[in-house]
């Protein structure tokens, strides 16, 4: 009699299991279409780090269009809400960086023509890249497309508003390398989700 119950528990749990499942999955919204379609800033950023006489990294730091911007000194980064940003990462260090976003969503790839459309991210690699002997940036090793809109706005079909988040949106976000000792070696900036540029 036990079993009998226990298999009617069981088969109780797995059609359960089986109604929640759907059929079919939410279909989003392709960044780079929309970025085309009205683009908003184009940034272009470098993961880098300051070294000292013998080459040795002192401090990581973002650049942003050749300028550090430092958590440090409050600098930030403003995204309009409703917006859709293209962001071009460089790296020359000699690691690669996961880099997060706080409060939005991004479609990212090596290039114009393999940027994932399939999902929304938070956090991406952003591959680095050999520099040589001449220093410099080196090139681009990920273009994102930053949606400065709340995430159910990009569920196609959605009836959301591309600015209203649903929250106060006042008070700085950050962007930052997501290993713990990099962010907290200053690879990190506020971001804000602004009104207007």
């Amino acid at each position: 009699e036990e079993e009998e119950e226990d298999k009617d528990k069981e088969s109780s749990v797995m059609l359960t299991s089986q109604q929640q499942i759907p059929s079919t999955l939410n279909t989003i919204k392709n960044l780079q279409e929309m970025y085309q379609a009205h683009p908003g800033a184009e940034r272009h950023l470098q993961l880098d780090e300051e070294v000292d006489a013998n080459d040795c990294p002192l401090k990581l730091i973002i650049k942003v269009e050749d300028v550090v911007s430092s958590f440090e000194n409050r600098d930030s980064i403003q995204c309009v809400k409703g917006d859709v940003e293209k962001w071009l990462f460089r790296n020359p260090t000699a690691d690669v960086h996961p880099f997060h976003w706080h409060a939005i969503a991004v479609q990212c790839g090596p290039d114009e023509d393999n940027i994932d459309t399939n999902a929304l991210k938070d956090t991406v690699q952003i591959p680095n890249a050999e520099v040589g002997e001449e220093g410099g940036a080196g090139p681009v090793t990920q273009v994102c497309y930053v949606a400065c809109t709340p995430n159910n706005f990009l569920v196609e079909g959605s009836l959301s508003s591309p600015s209203d988040f649903g929250f106060p949106t006042e008070d700085p976000y950050v962007v930052h390398c997501h290993m713990l000792e990099h962010e907290e070696n200053a690879m990190m900036t506020y971001f804000y989700l602004a009104d207007e540029e």
